[in-house]
C-alpha cells in the first residue's frame, strides 16, 4: 500500500508542478484528469485500511452500549455520576482495565460517588464492561492504545436515550 501511495503522490506532484506551465486549457484539464487517476490510486488502499480498522473497532459496540446504558440507568437516581471527578475516575478506570492495560490491574472501591451504593453501582458496571467477552476479544485483535481508544470513543454507539460515551467519559486525545 505505500508504495502505491508514495508512487500515487509523487505522480500527482509531477503534475501539478506541470500544471501551472502548461500551454492551454486543453493541456491542463488533460493533467487535471491525471491528477484525478492518481488521487483514486492514492485513496484506494487508505480506504481499504480504514474499513479493516473499522471493522475492528466495531467488536466492542454492543459491550460499549451496554456499559451506556447501565450508567444512564444510575445517573437517573445518582446525578453525581457527570461530575468531572467520577467522569476521570471511570475514565482511567476503562483505561487502565482496557485502553492501556495495566498488569493485575483491579479498579478501584470508590469512583467520587456520594453513597456507597452509587460507588458499588459504577463498579458493577464498568466490572462488567471489563470482562465482557468482546472486550476481551477485542483486547486481541486491536493491537494498539490507539486502536482501542478509537473503539471505545465510538460517538456512532448511542442509549435509547442518546447517550454517547462522551456524556460519561468526556473526550480524550485518541492516545
Amino acid at each position: 500500500m505505500k508504495t502505491t501511495f508514495n508512487y500515487a503522490i509523487r505522480e500527482i506532484r509531477k503534475r501539478v508542478d506541470t500544471a501551472a506551465g502548461a500551454k492551454s486549457p486543453a493541456d491542463q484539464m488533460k493533467l487535471l484528469a491525471q491528477i484525478r487517476l492518481f488521487a483514486d490510486l492514492a485513496i484506494e488502499p487508505l480506504k481499504k485500511k480504514r474499513n479493516q480498522h473499522e471493522v475492528r473497532c466495531q467488536i466492542i459496540k454492543r459491550a460499549l452500549k451496554q456499559l451506556l446504558t447501565k450508567l444512564d440507568r444510575i445517573f437517573d437516581r445518582h446525578e453525581e455520576l457527570g461530575d468531572t471527578d467520577v467522569r476521570e475516575r471511570m475514565f482511567d478506570a476503562v483505561f487502565l482495565g482496557f485502553i492501556r492495560p495495566k498488569p493485575a490491574y483491579s479498579l478501584p472501591a470508590r469512583f467520587g460517588m456520594f453513597t456507597e451504593e452509587g460507588n458499588q453501582l459504577v463498579r458493577v458496571a464498568i466490572q462488567e464492561f471489563l470482562t465482557h467477552p468482546q472486550l476481551i476479544a477485542a483486547g486481541k485483535k486491536l493491537k494498539t492504545v490507539q486502536e482501542r481508544m478509537y473503539a471505545f470513543q465510538d460517538d456512532t454507539v448511542e442509549t435509547a436515550d442518546g447517550t454517547q460515551f462522551s456524556e460519561y467519559f468526556g473526550w480524550r486525545m485518541r492516545a
